[in-house]
């Protein structure tokens, strides 16, 4: 529930390097499970990775490559994480 609106139920040490920088995490997956392949992508969004930006794209059966809106989903979450970390 804490994560759900906002708030962050643990914070890991993370190394030296991912600390002194602005540093997002990304990860994407494929599901090639129904008539379709779904992709889950997902970035984090603050310098503690505790909060995510996350998206799914649906596309042709068994295509391993995101070939279709993984550049809006990467913007996207580049604003997630502009808005983050301005101030």
């Amino acid at each position: 529930m804490n994560t759900k609106v906002g708030g962050e139920s643990l914070r890991l040490k993370w190394p030296k390097v991912m600390t002194e920088q602005l540093v997002m995490v990304i990860g994407i997956d494929v599901c090639h499970s129904g008539p379709n392949s779904v992709v889950g992508f997902c970035a984090s969004t603050n310098s503690s990775y505790t909060l995510f930006y996350s998206d799914i794209v649906v596309q042709k059966k068994n295509t391993e490559i995101v070939s279709q809106d993984l550049g809006r989903c990467l913007k996207n979450a580049a604003v997630h994480f502009k808005a983050n970390h301005e101030g």
